[in-house]
């Protein structure tokens, strides 16, 4: 099972590539008059790029965190 490119909105293909994170959703929509239609969705999400500063200052901030826990 897998999709065609055409099937990824064109603001989601620059993120395809091995490894990207993405969501494909599909269900059943049942009409009033009885037809169900199948329908998918195929979005990929959208992850910060942290810099090495960044997850410096998140370990530290983690640290911080666990020390005032662990004075409870």
């Amino acid at each position: 099972m897998g999709f065609d490119i055409e099937e990824i909105s064109p603001s989601d293909r620059p993120l395809v590539k091995p490894g990207a994170v993405f969501y494909w959703a599909m269900t059943y929509r049942d009409e009033k008059d009885g037809t169900r239609r199948k329908a998918e969705t195929i979005r990929f999400a959208r992850q910060p790029i942290l810099t090495e500063r960044d997850i410096r200052d998140l370990l530290n901030e983690a640290d911080s965190i666990a020390a005032l826990l662990e004075g409870v």
